[in-house]
């Protein structure tokens, strides 16, 4: 039994070898780029390392737009001023429970939904969905734009 040598090796053969390592090294970066990229978007605010904030609910994305545990205990609300609202720019954007994001999520948002404005604390906005749902959205950056009279 007898080895091919590199001069052996039809032109073919020779061009499979040097490509299909290259072939599966990109597919190796590229998929492990694609997780870290879930794994910033589900972990970060700002996610978005995808561009669109918990755009789908599979990605495991959070459209919070608050950097941490901001809004937590101890922080005062302020009233919402008279005819506002809180416009939803952002597809799937989370309504939470409580002003932090490690709270629950209680549905997800749709872009151009206008919610009415409750209060409002450092990076949150605490509103009522057009279906009578209330929690906390993030407030500002590319998530919502509080719209007032």
């Amino acid at each position: 039994m007898s080895t091919n040598t590199e001069s052996e090796m039809s032109p073919l053969a020779r061009l499979g070898r040097m490509v299909v390592p290259w072939v599966g090294l990109i597919i190796v970066v590229t998929l492990t780029w694609s997780f870290i990229g879930q794994y910033r978007s589900a972990t970060s605010p700002g996610g978005e390392a995808t561009g669109t904030p918990d755009a789908t609910a599979t990605a495991g994305a959070s459209a919070d737009g608050a950097a941490g545990e901001t809004g937590a205990a101890g922080e005062t609300a302020s009233p919402a001023p008279s005819g506002a609202y809180v416009l939803v720019l952002t597809e799937g954007l989370n309504l939470r429970s409580r002003p932090m994001t490690s709270s629950s999520v209680i549905k997800r948002l749709v872009k151009d939904t206008k919610l009415t404005l409750l209060e409002k604390t450092t990076g949150w906005y605490k509103v009522t969905d057009p279906e009578g749902a209330e929690g906390w959205v993030a407030a500002g950056g590319s998530y919502t734009k509080l719209v007032e009279p």
